[in-house]
């Protein structure tokens, strides 16, 4: 019973940290589309975040270099062949995780599975 319940457990915790790799790979790749059009576009209009739901209009000055969070909020400039670099790496580091995790998830459900009839026989006994 309290393997059971570890197990089930473990995969409410598998559950919600697969939700939260596919939204920030989601994120990520919304990024790479960003930089992409960033490239295409110097004379362009942008719409700029300049605080949480908050824009302002601007033209792009410069589209060679940019400004990347590289982890624990430092933010580090880079051409922006290696900011597109840098970002598909993290999609694909994002994207071998949550293989990992499925995988992992697939396999805890299935002995969850097997566990039931017992937790069920054990429970009518009583």
């Amino acid at each position: 019973m309290l393997e059971f319940e570890f197990s089930r457990a473990q995969l409410s915790e598998i559950e919600k940290r697969l939700v939260e790799l596919s939204m920030k790979c989601e994120e990520l790749k919304k990024i790479r589309e960003s930089l992409e059009e960033l490239r295409s576009g110097k004379e362009k209009e942008f719409l700029f975040s300049f605080a949480p739901g908050v824009f302002v209009k601007g033209k792009l000055v410069e589209n060679e270099r940019v400004l990347v969070e590289i982890g624990a909020n430092i933010v580090m400039q880079k051409e922006l062949d290696d900011a597109q670099q840098f970002i598909e790496e993290q999609i694909h580091e994002l994207e071998r995780a949550l293989q990992k995790l499925s995988s992992e998830y697939l396999i805890l459900g299935e002995r969850l599975k097997k566990l039931a009839p017992e937790i069920e026989k054990l429970l009518r006994e009583r």
